[in-house]
């Protein structure tokens, strides 16, 4: 892992276990690691937290295909988008 990598997955972090807990009160169970494992009652995904490139690098949300949730200091509506099911 790069420095630049290994300081990507540190920002990364927090707002991963920001999103876990915010889905574990909508009664989602999920898994932190370098990812966050979802597992909701219609499917199980991957959600991860990295730049943007072209919202300025922003950190955000994107599902295990690579489609972006939400930005990653909208863990509310991420977590809604995703307890909902609305991802791909």
């Amino acid at each position: 892992m790069t420095n630049g990598t290994a300081r990507a997955s540190q920002l990364a972090y927090a707002p991963l276990a920001a999103l876990g807990a915010a889905l574990q009160g909508r009664g989602v169970r999920s898994e932190l690691g370098f990812v966050l494992d979802v597992a909701t009652p219609a499917v199980a995904r991957v959600v991860f937290c990295r730049p943007r490139v072209i919202d300025g690098d922003r950190l955000w949300f994107f599902d295990g295909g690579g489609e972006p949730i939400a930005p990653a200091e909208q863990v509310t509506e991420a977590a809604m988008i995703i307890a909902d099911g609305d991802t791909p």
